[in-house]
Formats: C-alpha cells, sequence, structure tokens
C-alpha cells in the first residue's frame, strides 16, 4: 500500500531493514527491526509502504507516539524527554501527533453523538 496516496501497489521497488522505537519493558527501551518495502506507485511514483504500526514519523511506533502523548499530558515536554531519553523536539513532534488523533476521536465521537439524536 502507497503510503501517498494510500492506494494498493503490485509493484515493489526495494526493500530496506528499518528500526522503530516501541514501548518499553521495565527499564528498557525496545526497538523493532522490520523490513520497510518501498513500492512503485502509479500515481507517486516510489514510497515507502505504508504500516499501520508505525506513526507518522517512521521511527517510532504508533503505540510509542501515543504512550508520550499521554504522558504529556500529565508531565512537561522536558520532563518527558528526560524520562524517554528523546530530544525536545522530538517529544514535541510525537505530542503533535497524540493531539491529533484525540481530535480526530472527539470528532468521531461528536458526531456519532449528533447522529443519535
Amino acid at each position: 500500500m502507497c503510503g501517498g496516496c494510500v492506494k494498493v501497489c503490485r509493484s515493489l521497488y526495494d526493500k530496506r531493514w528499518r528500526r522503530a522505537r516501541d514501548l518499553g519493558c521495565a527499564d528498557r527501551e525496545v526497538y523493532l527491526d522490520f523490513p520497510m518495502r518501498r513500492v512503485t506507485c502509479t500515481a507517486c511514483g516510489v514510497k515507502n509502504e505504508k504500516l499501520g504500526f508505525l506513526s507518522d514519523s517512521t521511527k517510532y511506533t504508533l503505540r510509542f507516539a501515543m504512550q508520550i502523548g499521554g504522558l504529556c499530558r500529565a508531565m512537561t515536554i522536558t520532563d518527558v524527554a528526560g524520562r524517554m531519553h528523546l530530544d525536545w523536539h522530538t517529544v514535541k513532534e510525537l505530542d503533535k501527533l497524540y493531539m491529533r488523533g484525540a481530535t480526530c476521536a472527539c470528532r468521531a465521537a461528536g458526531a456519532e453523538r449528533h447522529r443519535r439524536r
């Protein structure tokens, strides 16, 4: 599936190994190693395959990004960055992903409530 237009692509361009940070286990950082395929899309050209478990930044899983966003609700960005061993700017970007997801969930809940009336 194309990462740009999300259309199904059957033509494989190449494959590279990637590493993405996932939720930690106890006090250990956990990383996932996986092959990331690049596909040839007729509309977009060569793009990374869209994988459901990755956030918009392919260096982090979606659930890790959601954990960072949740921590930012209770702590400052600087404190989260120190605790998770991340750069301040990285935490800020992952928090933006979390907020974008929370906004979408609120809109969906509001639309569902409106439909029931």
